[in-house]
């Protein structure tokens, strides 16, 4: 069996040797026609096909024409003439005008290109250019967390304060703006926002060469390319070796001048004495199989530091670093945090591998905003969690059970946290928390008023919690782990006005006879839904008219021992249903995959949809029981039953 291979490039010399021993066989991608140009530009600008006045029809086409088909140009004229506060034929005139003056390359549509793009950098804001230039410092084809970004920007100080906001929400709505004006590319989103984005190669181009020009990122592949750079000292630096040949690691006394004042260092795979060699530094973000910060608290500016290793060691004493902002560690070995890593003043998000025991004094880090990886260890620790109030994003892992005083005083310490937006508690695989005494869903007074996130994870409450009615307007993701559920919790969860995503995990079923029913107007905005349930709960389940317009797909895990072989009435009341899984689970290692097909084909055809072969697939590899018992994990292959 045979592989493709497709090489892209914008060269047509290197196109026409690379398919040299291939017949020559090479595919030049055609620009849009006119109509299509058109079209693209409305939506683009106008976001509908036909938006554009005749007054604006002549000119609109005249600096189409310049474009020479291009998607990318068409996209940035087109956002850096909806930026305009008001259309005036006489800025699109001037637009026009500038595109395509002073050709005199061999190539004159990417000339055009660069003149479009130099447009759109020259309308950004003086701040925003500065944001968008430090984009260079990212290797090419990257896939750039909003969040770290934005943490990076806010660390080089480059956002200006705006009242009643942080910096980091400001440096949010500036990646926002970079979006809007097509200068990155969405990569990733979560529930309709772009949490990750990248950089079109021809942009990062354009960067590239106005960070040479103004001495603001440099980027080499070892130490002898940044001596060649000495002629200004570095600022920003990308040291990639990963590319290209590794060169001469030495670090030389020209080296050293010339790297004496940077602000910003992305370092893959480099001895770690290039550290020290600025008193500046701001902003490090390591990645190396091996990392060794032990002289990290010399340097006295550091404002965020990222480090991604395989082993890490860290420093015994870390008190140097009182402007610290940003912790972030990816390791796959244990790692222990110096104590005094609790007196740094200013540590805005600290995030750690999984599992990392809770730091001693915890309580003291009032400025954190980020608390991640920390297992759940100590009664005393986790009491001083209550009072760091400015918590927004908390995740938590337990290792072993806990018991009723550890549960006890975590769920005190939760009920503090008024400003979080997102909570994660993720228990071990086979150590599920059981809430017997439901001290979670009965917190006195309703908690999480500003919650988005909220994920349960081997958390076993009797039932819904309490105060999931109590006003969670903004809740957009919940899992949630219950004994079971009855028509009038599930109703109150269809109540929440945004939630997108629910995992709702039901140990067994009632033991009334009673439906569990979805009604009508329920779960306005929700688009995914995954259900595990024990027992005969598939026989009660009821979708009526009205639930979840907005139901894009249906994930549904059982036991096939326990399940009478009766699917749940009303699907066809899904009307924006595209695909529904079902994952059985089974200790014999097999399944009843004609009576599957006997349950599931009239909901299908109920759903107005025809069922042919291709649209039905049994799971060959049922999951045993106790992969089951994990809340919607596990399962390799799934039984699609309808997708659309």
């Amino acid at each position: 069996m045979g592989c493709i291979v497709i090489l892209t490039t914008r060269k047509e010399d290197l196109a026409s040797k690379s398919s040299y021993h291939y017949g020559h066989f090479s595919y030049r991608m055609k620009p849009l026609i006119d109509h299509e140009s058109r079209i693209l530009f409305s939506r683009s600008m106008f976001g509908s096909e036909n938006h554009c006045t005749s007054r604006f029809r002549e000119v609109s086409d005249e600096i189409l024409s310049k474009c020479s088909g291009i998607p990318l140009a068409i996209i940035l004229v087109a956002r850096l003439l909806a930026n305009r506060p008001s259309p005036l034929r006489e800025e699109w005139e001037g637009i026009r005008d500038s595109i395509g003056i002073q050709e005199s390359g061999t190539n004159p549509t990417w000339e055009r290109m660069r003149q479009i793009l130099y447009l759109s950098y020259k309308d950004l804001p003086h701040h925003l250019r500065t944001c968008f230039l430090y984009l260079g410092i990212y290797p090419e084809d990257s896939e750039i967390q909003r969040s770290e970004l934005i943490r990076q920007w806010v660390a080089e100080g480059f956002v200006h304060h705006s009242p009643g906001q942080n910096l980091e929400d400001v440096a949010q709505s500036y990646f926002s703006e970079l979006i809007n004006r097509g200068l990155i590319q969405p990569a990733n989103t979560n529930y309709g926002e772009v949490v990750s984005c990248r950089v079109h190669d021809v942009i990062l181009d354009f960067i590239l060469s106005s960070c040479t020009e103004a001495n603001f990122v440099s980027v080499a592949y070892n130490l002898g390319e940044i001596r060649g750079q000495n002629e200004y000292k570095i600022r920003r630096l990308l040291l990639d070796p990963r590319i290209g040949d590794e060169g001469d690691t030495a670090i030389a006394g020209t080296t050293a001048t010339t790297l004496s004042h940077v602000r910003s260092l992305q370092l893959f795979g480099e001895p770690l004495p290039v550290l020290l060699l600025s008193k500046y530094l701001r902003v490090l973000t390591l990645e190396n199989q091996r990392v060794d910060l032990t002289t990290v608290g010399q340097l006295f500016q550091l404002r965020y530091l990222n480090v991604s290793a395989g082993a890490i060691e860290l420093p015994t004493e870390i008190q140097g670093l009182q402007h610290l902002a940003i912790f972030q560690i990816f390791c796959t070995s244990e790692i222990r945090l110096p104590s005094e890593t609790a007196r740094l003043p200013r540590l805005r998000h600290l995030i750690l591998p999984l599992y990392t025991r809770l730091l001693d004094g915890i309580g003291r880090m009032k400025s954190l905003c980020t608390l991640e990886g920390f297992d759940v260890s100590d009664v005393q620790n986790i009491n001083d969690l209550g009072v760091l109030i400015n918590l927004r994003d908390l995740q938590l892992y337990n290792s072993q059970v806990l018991t009723e005083i550890e549960i006890d005083a975590l769920v005190t310490s939760l009920g503090k946290l008024c400003n979080l937006r997102s909570l994660c508690i993720i228990c071990s695989v086979g150590q599920w928390t059981h809430d017997v005494n439901d001290r979670l869903g009965s917190l006195s007074c309703p908690p999480f008023h500003q919650i988005q996130k909220l994920e349960l994870i081997r958390w076993l409450l009797p039932r819904a919690p309490r105060w999931i009615n109590g006003g969670l307007q903004s809740l957009i993701r919940l899992k949630l782990s219950v004994k079971e559920t009855s028509t009038a919790e599930v109703r109150v969860l269809g109540a929440l006005p945004s939630l997108n995503d629910l995992d709702l995990w039901v140990q067994s079923c009632p033991q009334d006879e009673a439906p569990i029913a979805f009604g009508p107007g329920g779960f306005p905005a929700l688009e995914h839904l995954k259900i595990y349930c024990g027992g005969d709960f598939f026989s009660r389940l009821r979708f009526e008219a009205g639930v979840m317009p907005n139901l894009q797909k249906l994930t549904l895990s059982y036991m096939d021992s326990e399940w009478s072989g009766t699917a749940p009435v009303g699907v066809e009341h899904l009307l924006n249903l595209r695909e529904m899984q079902l994952f059985p689970f089974s200790d014999s290692g097999s399944v009843d995959n004609d009576r599957i097909r006997r349950a599931f084909t009239g909901v299908v055809e109920a759903h107005g949809r025809s069922l042919d072969g291709a649209a039905l697939r049994v799971c060959s590899h049922p999951v045993p029981r106790t992969v089951a018992q994990e809340p919607l994990i596990g399962a390799k292959q799934s039984l699609v039953c309808y997708k659309r």
